[in-house]
């Protein structure tokens, strides 16, 4: 039972580290959408700048299209650097949803075959 519970736990972290290489790659071709994008770095700008984290605005109209936990990831690498804030907002924001919907998709999907 022990060399079968290091089995999987070893196929789970090698799909992991293939998955994250595939999606960090994929991230440096990804096309960035400039309209929305810029849009975002604007309201992070405004959340700085009115110190009021809960509530997004876009030149001071509420903006409710995204939750505020991607603004703040955001938030967090502009005040981590501020010189390469773009490509890695672009990079990181991209990666970060895509890993957690991947761990929780195998997680799910692993749940899943073990009761059948």
């Amino acid at each position: 039972m022990n060399i079968l519970t290091n089995t999987s736990k070893y196929k789970y972290k090698l799909f992991f580290i293939i998955y994250f290489i595939l999606i960090l790659i994929a991230s440096f071709f990804r096309f960035p959408d400039v309209k929305n994008e810029l849009k975002y770095f604007v309201i992070i700008d405004q959340l700085i700048e009115n110190k009021n984290y809960i509530i997004l605005k876009y030149f001071n109209e509420l903006y409710p299209d995204k939750p505020p936990l991607y603004f703040w990831i955001l938030l967090s690498l502009r005040k981590f650097s501020k010189d390469i804030f773009y490509p890695l907002g672009l990079i990181f924001t991209s990666i970060l949803p895509a890993s957690i919907t991947a761990y929780l998709g195998f997680k799910l999907s692993k749940l899943r075959v073990s009761q059948i």
